[in-house]
C-alpha cells in the first residue's frame, strides 16, 4: 500500500561533542498545509568549513537554535543536548505563500544539511530580495543567520555550476574578512564601527587601533578562506596611499606555501618565527612600527605570544585581533564579532550602498578564485557529508578549498 509519507534524513550533533553525531531517518508527510506567509524549500547547494565545527562548541550566537531537532525524533535526542550545525547555502523553494517568492526561486541562507523540506517564515528585510525569519523558536538566533537572499530562478539558471560553488563556500565567510577590512580597520576614519555588540564590551579606539595605515599587518591562519578575503581587501580594497606598510601571513608548515603563492602577504612565516618576522617589519616600516595582529586561527595561541614579542621590540601600542575565541583574560586582544559588525556597516551606510559594495568585492574576488585557491571540491550528498563532517570533528583536514555538497 502506498504512503504519503517521504524517507528522508536529519543530521543530529552532540553539543560540545561533535564527534556524536548522526544521520537520523524520519518521515515527513508532503501534504502537511504550509503556514500562511511562509516557504517551504529543500537544501540544494551547501558548504562546510571548520565553522561548522564551531557552531558545536558554543551557542554563543544562538547556533543551537537554528533548527531545532524534529518533534519526532526529540524523546530519543532531546533539544538539551542535541542540535544541529547548518551551513551557507542554496535552498530551493518547492511552495510559497509570499508575494514575489516563487516555486523554483532559490535562498541563499543559513541552512541545513539534510533531504527534508523545512519550512520558513519570511518578513522582507531592509533591502529588496532580502528577507528576515521571523520563527519564535530561533528568536535566539541573530539576525544574521536568519537573513535570506533571492535568487530568481532565472537568474539562478543562468549562472555557471563552479560560480554557484563558489558563492555557495565564500558569500557568508567573505563576509568576516571583508567588514573587517573596510569597516573595523576602514581607510576612512568616518566609516569605521565598533568591533562587537554592545553586551560584549572591549576597549576600542577607532581613531588609534582602527588605523593601519602605514601599520605592519600580521595574518595569523593566512590561508584559511576568511584571513584570505580578509587579506585581498586590505591589499586591493583602498588607496595605495591608505594602505599598510606591510601585510605579513602566518601559517603552518603544511599551509605556508599555499597562502605565499595567494600572492596577498608580502612574505609568509611559522607559527615558531615571531622574531623574524617582527625584524622584517621593523625593517620596512621603522623600529616603533604599528603591529597590528589579525588572529583567523586558533593556533596554541600563537597570537599571544607575536603579541608579546612585537611589544617588548616597538613603544607604539600593539593592537591584537581575534575572530576564534574569546580573547586570554588579562590580555588586551579585542574581540570581533562578525554578524554585529555587519550589523554596524550596514547601520551606517544604509543596506543597499553596503550590498553594492560587497556584491562589487565578491565579484572581484571570484575572478582570482584560482590564484587564491578558492575553487570549491564539489561532492554529493548526504553521505559524503556525513564522511567529512566526521573527519572535520577529529580535526584531520578535508580540503584545502573548501567543500560544497550538492543534494
Amino acid at each position: 500500500m502506498a504512503t504519503s509519507q517521504q524517507d528522508t534524513y536529519f543530521h543530529v550533533v552532540e553539543q560540545c561533542n561533535a564527534a556524536n553525531n548522526s544521520l537520523v531517518r524520519f518521515f515527513e508527510d508532503p501534504q502537511d498545509p504550509l503556514p500562511p506567509q511562509c516557504v517551504r524549500a529543500r537544501t540544494r547547494i551547501i558548504s562546510m568549513t571548520a565553522n561548522n565545527i564551531s557552531y558545536t562548541k558554543s551557542n554563543l550566537l544562538g547556533w543551537w537554535h537554528a533548527y531545532p531537532i524534529p518533534d519526532s525524533l526529540v524523546d530519543q535526542f532531546p533539544r538539551d543536548r542535541f542540535m544541529h550545525a547548518p551551513g551557507w547555502g542554496f535552498a530551493e523553494v518547492v511552495q510559497s505563500d509570499l508575494k514575489g517568492i516563487n516555486p523554483g526561486d532559490r535562498l541563499f541562507g543559513y541552512h541545513p544539511f539534510s533531504n527534508h523540506s523545512f519550512t520558513l517564515a519570511l518578513n522582507p528585510a531592509e533591502l529588496e530580495g532580502h528577507f528576515y525569519e521571523r520563527c519564535q523558536a530561533k528568536s535566539g538566533l541573530v539576525k544574521f543567520y536568519r537573513r535570506c537572499h533571492l535568487v530568481p530562478a532565472e537568474e539562478y539558471n543562468s549562472k555557471d555550476a563552479d560560480d554557484l560553488d563558489f558563492i555557495a563556500l565564500m558569500r557568508a565567510i567573505f563576509g568576516t574578512g571583508y567588514d573587517l577590512a573596510n569597516y573595523v580597520l576602514a581607510w576612512k576614519a568616518e566609516e569605521r564601527v565598533e568591533p562587537a555588540g554592545p553586551d560584549l564590551l572591549y576597549p576600542w579606539d577607532k581613531e588609534v587601533q582602527g588605523d593601519v595605515k602605514g601599520a605592519v599587518v600580521v595574518v595569523f591562519g593566512a590561508a584559511g578562506k576568511a584571513a584570505v578575503g580578509f587579506a585581498h581587501q586590505l591589499k586591493h580594497g583602498r588607496p595605495n596611499s591608505e594602505a599598510p606598510a606591510l601585510i605579513l601571513g602566518v601559517a603552518s608548515s603544511a599551509s605556508s606555501r599555499l597562502a605565499s603563492s595567494s600572492g596577498l602577504y608580502e612574505a609568509v612565516y611559522t607559527y615558531d618565527e615571531p622574531l623574524t618576522a617582527i625584524a622584517h617589519g621593523q625593517d620596512c616600516a621603522g623600529e616603533n612600527a604599528k603591529f597590528v595582529l589579525v588572529d583567523f586561527s586558533s593556533h596554541d595561541e600563537a597570537a599571544y605570544l607575536w603579541a608579546d614579542e612585537a611589544a617588548k621590540r616597538s613603544s607604539t601600542p600593539i593592537v591584537h585581533i581575534c575572530l576564534t575565541a574569546l580573547p586570554r583574560p588579562g590580555s588586551n586582544a579585542i574581540l570581533v564579532i562578525a554578524p554585529h559588525t555587519t550589523a554596524h556597516a550596514i547601520d551606517l551606510v544604509g543596506a543597499p550602498e553596503y550590498y553594492k559594495r560587497f556584491e562589487n568585492a565578491l565579484a572581484s574576488l571570484s575572478k582570482h578564485k584560482e590564484i587564491l585557491h578558492l575553487e570549491p571540491q564539489r561532492k554529493f550528498g548526504l553521505d559524503s557529508f556525513k564522511e567529512d563532517f566526521d573527519k572535520l570533528a577529529r580535526g584531520a583536514a578535508v580540503s584545502s578549498s573548501g567543500t560544497v555538497y550538492h543534494m
